[in-house]
């Protein structure tokens, strides 16, 4: 678990990688490469931007789309095909593996949603500012048609979030879960650098959890990412919402026990739509719970004591539902 430090970015020497694990949305991806195209060509960064591609085996046309779009694009565009199909978090370790030796910042982007060019601008600004261990965005839900269908996850401001401390860090860390622009320093590690948690659904945040004691995080609080609500995935919440899966990021962080109870007690309190999988399937939460090494005893027995309050609540938002629709 070995990190690396490279020496500092000078700012007109910094790479951008943008990483796209792909899998079966050939339209959305040719779509989000012609606004990553538009947005290069009227930014001036056609040379310092590099779109790396993972399919993850697709059986549509997106083999095909791609090498008609390279072909006419201008830009610098690698692309890698997996022979089968990975899954969803291994073909994004890979992504983040790849792509940290491809360039200097790695930016996540899911294939079917979509940056604009100001957010891509105020990243660059703050990034060659700041040389932060980590950038995340703001969010809007919309439609296929990225129609916007509800509010931003986070309440806009112009002003970002600029966190230095290690407390801080850590709850920033887990606004990776939508992954979509969020951007890595990528000086903290190598292709070599080996994720202990190559089941886990959400690595994005690991590597948040991992760098938030290695320099700045940004939190860019305008001009959201666009997140669309509808497409089918290909997988589907466990018996803990993955609130697990997270928390056992946590582990691998050297914060005082008090601290790492707290950063896990403050994590379900905002997180208990997760916990709601739990709710329905109680028998498997627990043996995900206690089978789970890496969560701590303190937190387990705080969920044996929250759990019915969780319940709780969510059986009177049911009923309050209810008698609303009537």
């Amino acid at each position: 678990m070995r990190l690396l430090m490279k020496k500092r970015i000078k700012q007109s020497d910094m790479k951008l990688v943008i990483g796209i694990p792909t899998f079966n949305r050939s339209k959305y991806l040719i779509q989000n490469l012609k606004n990553i195209e538009t947005i290069c060509e009227e930014t001036h960064h056609f040379d310092d931007v590099t779109v790396f591609i993972s399919d993850n085996c697709s059986t549509d046309d997106t083999v095909e789309k791609i090498s008609v779009f390279k072909k006419t694009s201008h830009l610098n565009i690698d692309v890698n095909f997996n022979t089968i199909n990975k899954g969803i978090s291994n073909n994004l370790v890979f992504i983040l593996q790849e792509g940290s030796n491809k360039g200097d910042f790695l930016l996540l982007l899911g294939d079917d949603d979509l940056f604009s060019k100001e957010y891509f601008i105020t990243a660059i600004n703050l990034i060659n500012k700041y040389q932060p261990a980590c950038v995340l965005p703001n969010y809007l839900p919309t439609d296929n048609n990225y129609k916007i269908i509800g509010e931003p996850r986070e309440p806009i401001s112009d002003e970002p979030i600029v966190s230095s401390s290690l407390e801080s860090n850590l709850r920033l860390s887990f606004l990776c879960h939508q992954m979509s622009g969020v951007i890595y320093n990528c000086a903290f590690w190598s292709k070599d650098f080996v994720f202990p948690m190559q089941t886990s659904m959400y690595p994005q945040i690991y590597l948040g959890i991992l760098l938030s004691d290695k320099g700045t995080f940004i939190h860019i609080q305008n001009n959201p990412i666009l997140v669309i609500q509808n497409n089918s995935k290909a997988w589907k919440y466990d018996s803990a919402g993955y609130s697990i899966d997270i928390l056992s990021g946590l582990y691998y962080v050297n914060v005082p026990k008090g601290k790492y109870f707290k950063l896990c007690r403050d994590f379900l309190n905002n997180n208990r739509w997760r916990l709601s999988f739990g709710i329905k399937h109680p028998i498997k939460f627990w043996k995900v719970v206690l089978g789970e090494k890496r969560v701590r005893p303190c937190v387990k027995v705080f969920l044996f004591f929250y759990m019915p309050l969780v319940a709780a609540k969510t059986f009177l938002r049911m009923i309050f539902k209810k008698r609303k629709k009537q």
